[in-house]
């Protein structure tokens, strides 16, 4: 199933959209307006600084690509014990 468009949004003249690639029935995309991802921005900020280093990335990769780590391990570990 292809995912909906927003309304007024304007697609990618020079490659392919990733909106039009993503499967909406997947449940991470299906759990993203699930997680209140301005929550996580109080308590993260403290480990993050606009003057050092590199430019940050946002708090909702951060905490996304934590979830989908412990996601990762959650289901290796699941084949481990199915061995």
């Amino acid at each position: 199933m292809q995912a909906q468009l927003p309304v007024g949004y304007q697609a990618n003249l020079f490659g392919t959209d990733l909106l039009l690639q993503l499967n909406i029935q997947d449940p991470l995309i299906k759990l993203l307006p699930l997680i209140p991802w301005t929550d996580f921005d109080q308590p993260f900020a403290k480990y993050y600084t606009q003057d050092l280093g590199a430019p940050h990335k946002t708090i909702c990769l951060m905490v996304g690509l934590l979830i989908l780590n412990q996601l990762k391990k959650t289901l290796q570990e699941n084949i481990l014990n199915l061995e």
